[in-house]
């Protein structure tokens, strides 16, 4: 029932954000991040690793997304996709972009009493970076600028119709 409803309020996000300009995308990749079950066990796997917290009684792993867009590279994925055959610095020179505030990203979930942020990159053709971070400091722009710490990184790869074709997830740590 508590997914149903999830996705209810994402769907009709959906269509008031379209109107608003916000890319389709960053809709698209919260539905499949709120309603797969494989991708949820990762995010909670990630969490209770770090985080050291009971176990989530939980089905749907809990969230904040971060109003700041930055620039996040490819992930360090071994799958043979064109996308991976870019350069990094190539790619960086490219797409690069000073990070961004947006905040109609705080009207897509309610801010929750959780460490745990998702962050987003630009959208670039048919995918999608993010990933998300341990906002250790409880401020948000700092979790941003100064990455530290364990972080999940994803990468969407949309089919027609920006829904969402695959998703491949890697794991680092900034120092």
């Amino acid at each position: 029932m508590k997914k149903i409803l999830i996705i209810l309020i994402l769907l009709f996000n959906l269509s008031v954000f379209a109107q608003k300009n916000l890319d389709s995308k960053y809709l698209t990749a919260l539905i499949y991040l709120k309603t797969n079950s494989e991708i949820n066990q990762k995010i909670k796997d990630y969490r209770e690793h770090w985080l050291k917290n009971k176990k989530s009684k939980n089905n749907i792993e809990s969230f904040n997304i971060s109003k700041y867009i930055s620039y996040l590279s490819i992930p360090n994925i071994k799958e043979e996709l064109d996308i991976f055959k870019i350069d990094s610095k190539k790619h960086r020179e490219k797409y690069y972009f000073d990070i961004e505030e947006n905040i109609l990203f705080n009207e897509l979930l309610p801010n929750i009493n959780s460490k745990i942020y998702l962050l987003f990159s630009k959208p670039i053709d048919n995918y999608l970076i993010a990933e998300f971070m341990i906002n250790s400091s409880n401020n948000e722009i700092d979790m941003v600028t100064h990455k530290t710490g364990p972080a999940m990184h994803l990468l969407f790869v949309f089919g027609e119709n920006n829904i969402v074709k695959d998703v491949y997830v890697s794991y680092s740590y900034y120092n």
